[in-house]
């Protein structure tokens, strides 16, 4: 019995934990369901690195380059888009690389682009995960906020 397998087209694209203090910067895209909440994120362009991919995203989804990128996370994450989003983004879903981000920043300057976003909000380290509405989300991002607690514990950044 010969099976079949269907390719999927994955974009290339970057999720920025930020932070500052002891709080994440969460956003809401437009369009999203109500109470989707998760870390900026985007495509990485044709011949962008995904450092500059990172620079790129937020300060296009955040309107402020008041950002320093502190490493990469060992996790990565990888998810299929819904069907309506499958095809206006004409691919079937992301390969991720997850950078840790601190906002050196005053709060105020930050400037989201409505274009893209619906809200943002900075949340305690217990509310990020609830706050999440896809359980593969979850369980990624459990990981990388305990990599990132160790990250900090050791004083790496």
């Amino acid at each position: 019995m010969e099976e079949e397998f269907k390719i999927i087209k994955l974009r290339q694209a970057v999720s920025a934990v930020v932070f500052k203090n002891n709080k994440f910067l969460m956003v809401a895209g437009k369009d999203w369901p109500e109470g989707a909440w998760c870390f900026p994120q985007g495509g990485i362009n044709f011949g962008e690195t995904h450092i500059k991919a990172v620079k790129r995203e937020l300060q296009e989804e955040l309107g402020t380059d008041k950002f320093e990128i502190l490493g990469k996370s060992q996790k990565e994450h990888m998810y299929l888009f819904p069907d309506k989003i499958r095809e206006k983004k004409k691919c079937g879903g992301q390969y991720q690389t997850i950078w840790f981000v601190e906002f050196i920043g005053e709060i105020e300057g930050i400037n989201p682009n409505k274009e893209e976003l619906m809200n943002h909000a900075w949340f305690e380290k217990q509310e990020v995960i609830p706050s999440m509405m896809y359980p593969e989300q979850k369980e990624t991002f459990e990981e990388v906020l305990k990599e990132f607690i160790r990250l900090k514990e050791n004083k790496i950044f």
